[in-house]
């Protein structure tokens, strides 16, 4: 499977009213910890993506209330760790599959700009359940 799969197959997708955002949030985290994402930032107009990061394990996305941002952590250790924050957030989209899987994210902000979180698999999490040890 390539890099592109998981993208190109999302043909469902499902807004998350922002009040819901913090709670989403904390269960997308749990649900998709450790999966490999890349993301991307889309720019408004006729831009190219930009990806920030590439098969980085997530560790968490999280909501702050006060300044309105959204923090996407990855890495599996200090040396690897990478936080990409989105300030100005409008809109969050979750990409499905045709069977209903996740396979990413996307916020959008002002200008039409977004960043996609893309999942380098996308399963059900019912089904990697138990596949993976916790980190050593």
């Amino acid at each position: 499977m390539t890099d592109e799969a998981p993208y190109t197959r999302a043909m469902h997708t499902n807004d998350i009213a922002p009040s819901e955002w913090p709670t989403f949030f904390n269960s997308f985290s749990r649900q998709h910890e450790g999966w490999l994402v890349t993301i991307e930032e889309l720019p408004g107009g006729e831009g190219s993506p930009c990806i920030e990061a590439h098969d980085l394990p997530l560790e968490g996305i999280s909501f702050d209330r006060l300044d309105g941002s959204i923090s996407i952590a990855l890495g599996a250790d200090a040396d690897g760790r990478l936080t990409h924050t989105v300030h100005h957030a409008s809109r969050v989209i979750v990409e499905r599959t045709d069977a209903g899987a996740d396979c990413g994210l996307r916020i959008n902000r002002d200008h039409d700009e977004a960043t996609r979180i893309r999942f380098r698999s996308a399963v059900h999490p019912e089904q990697v359940d138990g596949l993976v040890g916790p980190p050593s």
